[in-house]
C-alpha cells in the first residue's frame, strides 16, 4: 500500500465524519442557555486586556471569545435551561448573536479534535491501526456525547476541544525530546513549546480547574529537564522554557483567581455540606481562627438560600483565611477526601450526555448516542481498566524502539495524572454539579481508554512483525 493511498483513504475518512457531525446537527445557529451564560456575557463587557477582567465573575477565555464575537445587535439570551429545576430543560432556538458563538464552538472542535488524529496517526506504525485510530477520536469527538455540549452555552465545549489540542501538542513535544540527538530540528521544538504554553493559557483560563494541568505538567518535565542538563543537550533551552513558563501562568492564575473571588461561593457550599455538620471538622477549622455559633453551625443548603452572608464575622474571616485552611483541610485529611470520591466514584461516571437540551435533540438517529456509548462508557471501570492498560504498554515496551516506547509512556502516564487531577479537584471544589464539575477528568479518561488500546494494539503488531523476522 503507498503512502499516498493511505492519505487520501485518511482525508477522505475524516471529511466523511466531519460532514455527518453538521448533517446531523443543522441548523448549526441554535442554542440554548443556562444559568451561567448571562455571567459570561457580563464578563465579557469588561475591557480587555485589564486586570478587572481577568478578575471579573467568569474565568476570561469564554468571555474573551463572547467579546470578539459580538454582533452590533449584542447578545439576546431568550432560553435558559435549568436541568435541576424538575420541568426546566431548554430546547434548542435561534438566539440573538450566540449563532456565531455555537459556529465557533463547532469549528474549533473540528479543529482540535481533527489536530489530535493527525497527531496520534503519524505516531503510530501500522496502517490498520491508524485507520482504527482515526475512526475511534472522530466517534469519540463527534458523537452526541461531545457534539452536543457545542450548542449549550457553557464552557465545556472550549475546554474540551483545547484539552484535545494540547494532548496533541504534548504528543509533538514528548516525541520531538524523546527522539535521538539532533534527530528533530531546534526550530520545530521552539515552535512546539511556544504553541504549548499559548494553548496552555486559553485552556487554563477557560475553567478554574483546568490550571492544575500546569503543575502536573512541570513535574513531567523535571526528569527531562535533569537528563538533558547532564546531557548538555541543546533541548534543554525549550524544556526550561516550558517549565518556566507554565509556572509563571500557574502563578499568575492562581493570584487572579484569589483576587477574583470566584472561589467563595463553592468554598461556602463546602463549609455547609462537608464541614458544619461535623464536630471534629468544625474543631480543625475553630483551631484556624473560624468564629463560630450554634446558628451557623445549624445552617444546612446552599449558600445562596440559607443566610449565611448575614454572618458577618464568619463572612470576614472566610474571605481572606477561606482557601488556605479549606486547603490545609484537605491535605490533613486525603484518607477522607479518597474516600469520598472512590464512594462516589459511579455517580461520578453515570453520565455522559448533556442535560441541558430536550428530548427533541434526539430526533436525530439514536443509533449516533448508542455508538458513541461504547467509546464514552458509563463505567467508572475505566479508571482500573486505563492503569491495567497502561502497565501492559509498559511490559511490551522493551520490544519496541526506546524513543517511541519512552514517548508514549511518558504521555499515557501524563494523560492520567492529568484526568485523575482534574476529577479529584473537580469533585473537591464543589458539592453541587459533580458529574459537570469532574467531567474534565472523566472525559480524558475514556480518551485515554481509546488511546491505550490503540497504542497497545500497535506495539502487538509491532512485536508480531518482528517475530516473523
Amino acid at each position: 500500500m503507498t503512502q499516498k493511498f493511505a492519505k487520501l483513504s485518511f482525508i477522505i475518512v475524516f471529511v466523511t465524519f466531519v460532514f455527518l457531525r453538521v448533517y446531523f446537527y443543522i441548523p448549526l445557529n441554535t442554542s440554548v442557555g443556562t444559568m451561567d451564560t448571562s455571567f459570561y456575557i457580563n464578563s465579557s463587557e469588561v475591557n480587555f486586556p485589564s486586570w478587572e477582567f481577568f478578575t471579573s465573575s467568569r474565568d476570561p477565555t469564554i468571555p474573551l471569545i463572547y467579546k470578539l464575537l459580538k454582533p452590533a445587535s449584542g447578545y439576546e439570551l431568550t432560553m435558559i435551561s435549568k436541568p435541576a429545576e424538575a420541568g426546566n430543560i431548554g430546547f434548542l432556538t435561534r438566539q440573538n448573536g450566540f449563532d456565531r458563538v455555537v459556529i465557533f464552538q463547532m469549528l474549533l472542535s473540528v479543529f482540535c479534535w481533527g489536530i489530535l488524529s493527525c497527531t496520534i496517526l503519524r505516531h503510530l506504525s501500522h496502517y490498520w491501526v491508524k485507520m482504527l485510530a482515526l475512526v475511534m477520536i472522530c466517534l469519540f469527538a463527534f458523537s452526541p456525547q461531545m457534539a452536543d455540549w457545542d450548542q449549550v452555552l457553557l464552557s465545556e465545549s472550549v475546554s474540551f476541544s483545547l484539552s484535545a489540542l494540547l494532548l496533541a501538542l504534548f504528543i509533538e513535544c514528548s516525541f520531538s525530546l524523546t527522539k535521538p540527538k539532533d534527530a528533530e530540528k531546534q526550530t520545530k521544538v521552539y515552535l512546539l513549546s511556544a504553541e504549548f504554553v499559548l494553548v496552555s493559557i486559553l485552556l487554563a483560563f477557560t475553567r478554574d480547574t483546568n490550571v492544575y494541568i500546569l503543575p502536573i505538567t512541570v513535574i513531567f518535565l523535571c526528569p527531562a529537564l535533569v537528563i538533558f542538563i547532564k546531557k548538555k543537550s541543546r533541548k534543554t533551552f525549550s524544556v526550561i522554557f516550558l517549565v518556566l513558563s507554565l509556572t509563571i501562568v500557574y502563578i499568575w492564575h492562581q493570584i487572579s483567581f484569589q483576587a477574583s473571588y470566584r472561589w467563595f461561593l463553592p468554598f461556602l457550599n463546602n463549609m455547609l455540606v462537608n464541614i458544619f455538620p461535623f464536630p471534629e471538622r468544625v474543631a480543625f477549622f475553630t483551631a484556624r481562627g473560624m468564629p463560630v455559633s450554634a446558628t451557623l453551625l445549624n445552617l444546612r443548603g446552599y449558600a445562596e438560600y440559607n443566610g449565611i452572608y448575614n454572618f458577618s464575622e464568619f463572612m470576614n474571616w472566610a474571605k481572606v483565611h477561606g482557601v488556605s485552611a479549606y486547603s490545609n483541610f484537605l491535605i490533613h485529611s486525603p484518607l477522607w477526601a479518597l474516600k469520598n470520591i472512590f464512594e462516589n466514584l459511579s455517580g461520578i461516571f453515570s453520565e455522559n450526555i448533556q442535560p441541558y437540551i430536550s428530548g427533541e435533540l434526539y430526533s436525530r438517529p439514536k443509533g449516533l448516542i448508542l455508538i458513541g456509548d461504547m467509546v464514552h462508557p458509563l463505567s467508572s471501570a475505566v479508571v482500573l481498566e486505563d492503569l491495567i492498560f497502561l502497565l501492559l504498554i509498559i511490559l511490551i515496551t522493551p520490544q519496541i524502539e526506546k524513543y517511541k516506547s519512552i514517548a508514549w509512556i511518558w504521555i499515557c502516564s501524563w494523560l492520567f495524572a492529568v484526568a485523575v487531577t482534574l476529577l479529584v479537584v473537580g469533585y473537591l471544589g464543589e458539592t453541587r454539579s459533580v458529574v459537570r464539575h469532574t467531567m474534565g477528568g472523566v472525559v480524558l479518561l475514556r480518551l485515554m481508554l481509546s488511546i491505550n488500546i490503540l497504542v497497545l494494539a500497535d506495539f502487538c503488531f509491532t512485536c508480531i512483525g518482528r517475530s516473523r523476522t
